[in-house]
């Protein structure tokens, strides 16, 4: 069944792009995303990144485009002023030939369509710490371009993304209905991650008491495109989550994907610390002159949250049924999920020297508060 849908979205993806383009050569599946489908589109000598927003995570479509627009074209006036490229910089919405900006299809998927920047790559997995630094330095410039965007005019697409408790209670319910009869084969992974919650207790708690912002929520590593030739990133990308939030879940989700040493699809992880060093010099360099004192002093927790928080939504999606996650066998979500357990016992292990070297990285950048 999820083939012969992944067939009809393919389809349906050369029609949509000729609603959008006068002459459309090839529409060509494009990225590994685990819940939007992407397609890069061909039309005679220009590219274009043509995406259907998946509807059953989505559920208001037009909020999601109406966030992209307004944060993309904030981001880009604030460009145009200090003199960067605000083609290359951030996204642009194309509209279609009859002047919409998205279009609906008979599934209730919404299709949009972005110029490709050209000369640009993504990463998957880990990658030198020059780049990680450079990717955390683009997604704290990102947040920097936001700080003066009033976030009361954003809309909350996904209500609770990051309200970890009740990620937890989620799981719980999961555990106990147990629709595919998986828990006893995996109620130890399921103890472990029960062990823990004090984790999104604290997160939860601090966030509450820390002004909203503008944040991006999903900061992981292939949201960020870098130039080929200079390696630098060059462009934050997937704005569907942008919506008010922690600023310390941006920190600690881009922990989470750059500071792994392994992608979150193999069995193992280990928390590189030289990764960490480098996302939070690049991320706390270009934010860190805005942060508050709470923020700063909360960004370690937002990492160990993350984790958690990616594990827990794993094995809840695998108790479940992969309702949620695209999967590429039955025990993917499972095997992602030791995975995050595996990256949050590795932090635990190394707490006392990530709070030292990020101490000394805030106090360099930040100087005392």
């Amino acid at each position: 069944m999820a083939n012969t849908l992944g067939n009809k979205v393919d389809m349906a993806a050369q029609e949509i792009a000729a609603l959008y383009l006068e002459h459309v050569d090839s529409t060509l599946p494009f990225g590994t995303g685990h819940i939007n489908d992407t397609y890069l589109v061909n039309s005679r000598d220009e590219k274009f990144i043509l995406q259907r927003l998946n509807p059953s995570v989505f559920r208001r479509p037009d909020y999601v485009m109406e966030n992209i627009a307004r944060v993309t074209g904030h981001i880009k006036r604030k460009l145009i002023a200090t003199g960067g490229d605000p083609q290359r910089e951030t996204l642009t919405l194309l509209p279609a030939r009859d002047g919409r900006i998205c279009i609906m299809d008979e599934g209730g998927g919404v299709w949009r369509l972005y110029p490709y920047i050209e000369n640009t790559c993504a990463y998957e997995n880990s990658v030198s710490p020059s780049a990680v630094e450079s990717a955390a330095e683009c997604f704290g410039r990102f947040a920097l371009l936001l700080d003066d965007f009033p976030t009361e005019k954003l809309h909350t697409t996904l209500p609770g993304f990051h309200n970890t408790v009740e990620r937890v209670e989620t799981l719980e319910r999961a555990a106990r209905q147990d629709v595919c009869d998986r828990f006893e084969s995996v109620r130890n992974v399921y103890d472990s991650f029960m062990d823990r919650t004090h984790i999104a207790r604290e997160f939860c708690r601090v966030c509450g008491d820390i002004a909203p912002r503008a944040t991006h929520n999903d900061t992981k590593l292939s949201n960020v495109l870098f130039d080929k030739e200079t390696d630098k990133a060059v462009c934050v990308i997937d704005l569907d989550t942008v919506m008010q939030g922690c600023i310390i879940s941006d920190y600690g989700d881009g922990i989470r994907s750059c500071a792994a040493a392994s992608s979150e699809d193999s069995g193992t992880a280990v928390l590189d610390a030289g990764l960490f060093s480098a996302f939070s010099r690049g991320y706390i360099r270009a934010l860190g002159g805005v942060l508050t004192q709470a923020e700063l002093s909360s960004l370690l927790l937002g990492a160990f949250a993350m984790i958690y928080e990616n594990g827990v939504r794993f094995l809840t999606d695998y108790l479940m049924g992969d309702i949620y996650f695209k999967v590429n066998n039955p025990k993917h979500n499972l095997t992602r999920a030791l995975n995050q357990l595996g990256l949050l016992c590795d932090a635990e292990a190394k707490q006392d020297e990530l709070k030292l070297v990020l101490h000394g990285i805030i106090f360099s950048s930040c100087g005392m508060r």
